[in-house]
């Protein structure tokens, strides 16, 4: 497979040598130099793929512009930096399908531009879908999304994508276009129920304005529309809110992932442990079925702390949480707090998750010393009973302390 490269078209060695160097510490790829349409030529035409390049207009071997014809006919996304800007010349550019227009003004101007090819990067990883039928509004859409590299599925009916979100990953943002003309469609009651699933700030909605009627643009945003596009737009315009309704997504999540997350070990927090646990736990009371909540302790934690300092112990911690998740898999596993650890899950063989506690014993005892450095074990307690969250946690914490009391490295079921 070629190797992927990002490309800088650019004849002035100290503005070239500063956005590979800028790039480079944004990028994995690797930042290669044009100085001239020829040296261009031959990256181009060798076997490397060029992910995003960013060309200058102005090249001395070649006429103005020319090497923006060259990048639209390989199809290579391309961000245009110039020292001179003109409306007629802008949009010339965009009618040539450049992902971006930057006047090299200043700092700030450079700083976008790096930040431009950044976005171009990881646009590869956003998904869109887009609920719409087939039209030109929709393929000239089409086209304006490629150019910025995002990957875009196309749904025909609104019963589609509420299947496509129950069977699968949501995307980073729903794009509705034409909601006017879907006349066998409920569009509002479809926002509702993707709105029962998914909060504005984690299922971005954007809806190409309605040109006929104000009200049903009012009613969509109420029923939890994110914001509007319309195709008269220029390109700029919509990519804008694209971007900004996108990250706006992207710091939520990542806010969502840091206050329900242990910093230490990646796994989940005694908070959200609760938060979500109560829930699920009364759900699962309501479908009248069975669960489990197991608690584990490394055992004599604070001589590995004595013995081997803070940062062992730390080591320590994060392998024990990760076993646990692993062994764990598909149930809730959360950190309790210093090196206790719970798990809650629906059971649908206690066998099974007796077995899985045992193994996890088993494994903290047998690979510890290979991967931490240290002879490590756990006690675990272990309950099937309880009438709330609590009372389970209760009843497994319990059934810990006899197995410490029985000399440790151990699994008790709480049996009262």
């Amino acid at each position: 497979m070629a190797d992927s490269i990002i490309l800088v078209i650019e004849d002035q060695k100290s503005m070239a040598l500063y956005l590979q160097q800028q790039l480079s510490l944004v990028c994995d790829y690797s930042v290669l130099i044009a100085g001239t349409v020829v040296e261009a030529k031959a990256i181009i035409d060798s076997d490397l793929n060029i992910v995003v390049c960013m060309t200058d207009l102005n090249l001395p071997d070649c006429e103005e512009g020319d090497t923006v014809s060259l990048l639209h006919e390989r199809n290579i996304p391309t961000i245009v930096l110039t020292a001179s800007y003109s409306e007629d010349m802008r949009q010339r550019m965009f009618a040539q399908r450049v992902a971006d227009y930057v006047i090299k003004d200043g700092q700030s101007a450079i700083d976008y531009a790096v930040n431009a090819v950044v976005r171009l990067v990881n646009n590869a990883d956003k998904m869109i879908w887009l609920l719409s039928s087939p039209s030109r509004a929709t393929n000239r859409l089409l086209g304006l999304l490629k150019i910025q590299r995002y990957p875009v599925r196309v749904f025909d009916s609104c019963n589609a994508v509420s299947k496509a979100l129950l069977s699968g990953k949501a995307p980073d943002i729903l794009m509705l276009e034409g909601v006017e003309k879907m006349l066998n469609e409920d569009v509002t009651s479809f926002i509702s129920k993707v709105r029962t699933r998914f909060s504005t700030s984690q299922l971005p909605m954007i809806v190409c304005e309605p040109t006929s009627e104000v009200s049903l643009a009012i009613k969509l945003m109420k029923y939890g529309v994110n914001d509007f596009y319309n195709l008269s737009f220029s390109a700029e315009e919509l990519y804008v809110r694209l971007n900004q309704n996108i990250d706006q997504a992207q710091a939520y999540k990542k806010i969502e992932h840091i206050s329900r997350t242990d910093a230490l070990t990646q796994v989940f927090n005694r908070g959200y442990f609760f938060s979500f646990g109560e829930r699920y736990f009364d759900r699962l009371q309501n479908e009248d079925s069975d669960f489990f909540v197991a608690m584990a302790d490394i055992d004599y934690f604070k001589l590995v702390n004595d013995t081997h300092g803070h940062l062992k112990g730390d080591e320590a911690i994060t392998f024990t949480a990760q076993l646990f998740k692993k062994c764990f898999k598909g149930y809730t596993v959360a950190r309790f707090g210093g090196e206790e650890f719970c798990v809650l899950g629906k059971l649908e063989d206690k066998a099974s998750i007796m077995q899985l506690c045992e193994d996890f014993r088993v494994q903290v005892e047998t690979t510890s010393e290979a991967n931490v450095g240290v002879l490590m074990t756990t006690s675990i307690g272990i309950a099937f009973k309880g009438t709330s969250l609590e009372k389970a946690i209760h009843f497994a914490d319990s059934a810990l302390y006899i197995a410490k009391e029985r000399g440790r490295n151990q699994l008790v079921e709480y049996v009262k």
